[in-house]
């Protein structure tokens, strides 16, 4: 649990850096289904945010994790206010993602 605290605390900082509160209406959606990925979270929302087309909405779907996934994308979106999060019980991807395309 030290590991993962420590790792905790150096992304906050690194996150700290890139707060992006801009939110006009976005030109772009990318949809997220995650269920027990919070080995590629991180990965994965790293590279969207920091993508150069800065116009956009990220919608993440928590399919019913049981891992940390769920709390790395809450402090993801307390850094950035373009993440939603929509919280589901498992249900699969293609809910997941019907669930996202009617936000």
């Amino acid at each position: 649990m030290g590991d993962y605290c420590n790792f905790l605390e150096e992304l906050q900082e690194e996150l700290a850096g890139c707060m992006y509160e801009d939110c006009k209406s976005p030109d772009i959606s990318v949809i997220i289904p995650a269920y027990n990925i919070e080995d590629y979270i991180i990965d994965c929302l790293r590279s969207v945010v920091s993508q150069s087309l800065k116009n956009i909405e990220i919608i993440v779907v928590d399919d019913g994790s049981t891992d940390r996934t769920n709390s790395i994308i809450k402090m993801f979106m307390h850094y950035d206010r373009r993440i939603h999060l929509i919280e589901q019980k498992n249900q699969g991807v293609g809910i997941a993602k019907n669930n996202a395309l009617k936000v």
